[in-house]
């Protein structure tokens, strides 16, 4: 009998996720966050995500920025749609603000504490990975979405 092979990934490791609530628009704290930390995050097509109790795939919207320098890519997304929340685990957040490395503490305190500094952000924190139940699949989802992008960009 053949035997089967399952892959386990531990995403919690390599990424860091701060969730920010902010009631101004996505393109708005984009454009903060570029002034602030000296990004570059520019909007990419939206990225579509299953919603098990819409039961459907819905729509959530993605700016992305590649620091060169550091290595590491930066994601700002939107928790909202209108059938659903991206993370219901985080339905106090507004938006999330992925990084593919997990930052040192003095880096991570310092970046929350310049988001709060946002006029028009209420609250920023580092989100437990721990409690996302379909974390795995939505960093396989943003990965594939971020391949099909750049094939698009780059054909």
């Amino acid at each position: 009998m053949p035997k089967k092979l399952k892959l386990d990934i531990d995403f919690s490791s390599d990424i860091t996720l701060i969730a920010v609530s902010c009631h101004k628009r996505d393109f708005w704290l984009a454009m903060q966050i570029n002034e602030i930390l000296k990004t570059d995050l520019r909007r990419m097509n939206d990225l579509p995500y299953y919603h098990p109790v819409a039961n459907q795939l819905l729509n959530y919207p993605l700016f992305h920025h590649v620091d060169k320098d550091a290595g590491y890519s930066w994601f700002l997304i939107g928790n909202h749609n209108p059938e659903g929340k991206l993370f219901p685990e985080l339905k106090g957040s507004d938006f999330l603000v992925l990084l593919n490395a997990m930052l040192a503490d003095d880096k991570r305190s310092e970046t929350i504490a310049r988001f709060k500094k946002i006029k028009g952000v209420l609250t920023a924190f580092q989100a437990d990975l721990n409690k996302i139940k379909d974390l795995k699949n939505f960093i396989s989802d943003l990965e594939l979405h971020m391949v099909e992008e750049l094939k698009k960009k780059n054909s």
